[in-house]
């Protein structure tokens, strides 16, 4: 919330996900990634540098496509981690623990490529109409 990031509270990154460098260690309390982890080129680096910040009662919230994705006839160069039992597995070898799956439905904010608005993000990295 913009309330927080003023009060000093929170802060927005633009960072790689494999190299957080400039957090300590345990210092995040929530990590939320969206639709991204299909795209880390490293994903047990990536994860093994998200688990290394989390506070050891920290969350992390991925929410993912994997469903979708899987059927889609995605280029696997931008596309590399579409396997959601590969992540699963990838979580648990980075360290995280109680790694639970819950299936939410939420309207999309993403225009899509054949929407009318049109969309800037490459056409390569959509998977729904």
């Amino acid at each position: 919330e913009e309330a927080l990031l003023y009060k000093g509270r929170g802060r927005i990154e633009l960072a790689s996900v494999q190299d957080l460098s400039f957090l300590p260690s345990a210092s995040v309390d929530k990590i939320f990634h969206m639709n991204c982890i299909y795209f880390w080129p490293d994903l047990p680096m990536a994860l093994k540098e998200l688990f290394r910040v989390l506070k050891p009662k920290g969350r992390m919230l991925a929410a993912t496509k994997f469903g979708q994705v899987q059927h889609f006839n995605a280029d696997k160069s931008i596309f590399r981690n579409t396997n959601e039992s590969v992540v699963v597995a990838a979580l648990s070898d980075a360290g995280f623990r109680q790694v639970e799956k819950r299936e939410v439905h939420l309207g999309s904010s993403c225009t899509g490529k054949n929407a009318r608005s049109g969309c800037a993000v490459d056409e390569r990295m959509h998977y729904a109409a």
